[in-house]
């Protein structure tokens, strides 16, 4: 049979697929569409953000539901209708009419149906074309995000000032399904599937009939680590990105150069992902953790002890390494320590519990702004929470045998 796709073109559909996926695009643009939205309808900003609260939690309510449905009926059978039915409700949100309670539903169906374009699907997708590789390939396509949450804001803006907020949002959701579409439809496959024209041949591709049942895996003791782990860092990782610009205001940088050096951090950010998966394959992942996560505790503690003005890019730029690795260490050590058999349902119970420590993480740094009018007090729960993070990823062990 002809070859239809290879590694490499799974990992190319996987990067833009990731590029243009749930949290990328979401995340990225709803930023531009407060202050348009505030003046169409009057209605306040406050109000309008709490649509990214409902938003995360229908993240991580579906994450495990679609996990399920992926190891039902295959990759295929969730993906594509995801990347279709993402692209319309997301260009549907154009038609909002002046109750608040339609954004609010919109923001909640736009996670129900796009979850599987998320990093769930995505490393579904590429784990079992990766043995040798699996590091670098999932940091390669995880960076796709970064690229867009680079892009995909100044775009919006510009169909903004050139049309109107109901335009972006189509053209928002044309985007997203005319870029994904043709390279998921045609790439988007097992290796072990016969249309693949690959089949068990694949030299690089992992057994998917090897590890945990999904009751054993949920019960063992990598599950609870790795969920504990991850749950702690997510706190960082939903705290420092979204409120970086006025963090550097208050250490003293100008608001200008804190614009430019909070894209900074998005570029670091994909560093994070690129240089870390390259080490995964190379060197022990948990280890690599470890000092990840103990290079970003760092950077906070710069943060809290007085480092101002433009020297705050040496602790953003640890902050933002570690933060752009997270994703690639949640995806690489849930194949090593759970296997395939139950890999995607177990990886998304651990996404939700590390988006349930992103949303915490702005409630955080917020809330320390409103009480004691600095980000002290958020740093120095950061610090606690992020450095007690190490431990779990101590106690990980080696790789199961067999998995």
């Amino acid at each position: 049979m002809e070859q239809r796709t290879s590694p490499a073109k799974v990992l190319v559909a996987s990067t833009i697929g990731l590029a243009f996926g749930l949290s990328a695009v979401t995340n990225a643009s709803f930023g531009v569409f407060v202050l348009p939205l505030s003046q169409t309808f009057e209605w306040k900003r406050g109000d309008i953000s709490f649509a990214m609260a409902i938003f995360q939690i229908f993240n991580i309510i579906m994450a495990p539901v679609a996990g399920w449905f992926i190891d039902r009926l295959g990759i295929r059978s969730v993906l594509i209708p995801s990347v279709i039915l993402f692209g319309t409700v997301l260009a549907s949100l154009s038609l909002l009419s002046g109750p608040l309670w339609q954004l609010y539903a919109g923001y909640a169906l736009l996670a129900t149906v796009g979850i599987g374009t998320s990093s769930v699907s995505y490393a579904r997708l590429i784990v079992p074309w990766f043995s040798v590789k699996r590091g670098f390939a999932l940091g390669t396509a995880l960076a796709g995000m970064g690229v867009s949450v680079s892009f995909l804001p100044f775009l919006v803006r510009v169909v903004m000032d050139l049309s109107s907020w109901r335009t972006a949002y189509i053209a928002e959701g044309a985007l997203v399904i005319v870029a994904v579409s043709p390279f998921v439809m045609l790439w988007a496959w097992d290796p072990q599937h016969p249309a693949s024209g690959v089949g068990t041949h694949q030299a690089d591709a992992a057994p998917q009939t090897s590890g945990l049942e999904f009751r054993d895996a949920i019960g063992s003791r990598a599950f609870v680590l790795l969920a504990v782990g991850f749950g702690l860092l997510g706190i960082l990782t939903g705290a420092i990105p979204s409120h970086v610009v006025p963090l550097l205001v208050e250490r003293g940088v100008a608001p200008m150069q804190a614009t430019i050096m909070a894209s900074a951090l998005g570029l670091w950010l994909i560093a994070g992902r690129i240089v870390m998966g390259y080490f995964m394959d190379r060197f022990f992942a948990p280890l690599l953790m470890t000092i990840t996560i103990a290079i970003a505790s760092a950077g906070l503690v710069m943060m809290l002890i007085g480092m101002t003005g433009v020297w705050m890019i040496v602790p953003i730029s640890c902050a933002g390494f570690a933060i752009g690795a997270d994703a690639d260490f949640l995806s690489y050590l849930t194949s090593r320590y759970i296997g395939m058999r139950a890999f995607t349902r177990t990886l998304g119970l651990l996404f939700s519990a590390f988006a349930t420590g992103t949303g915490i993480g702005p409630a955080i740094m917020g809330y320390s702004a409103n009480v004691s009018g600095s980000y002290n007090l958020a740093l120095e729960i950061l610090i606690a929470t992020t450095t007690i993070a190490i431990i779990p990823f101590l106690f990980l062990g080696p790789y199961p045998k067999g998995i």
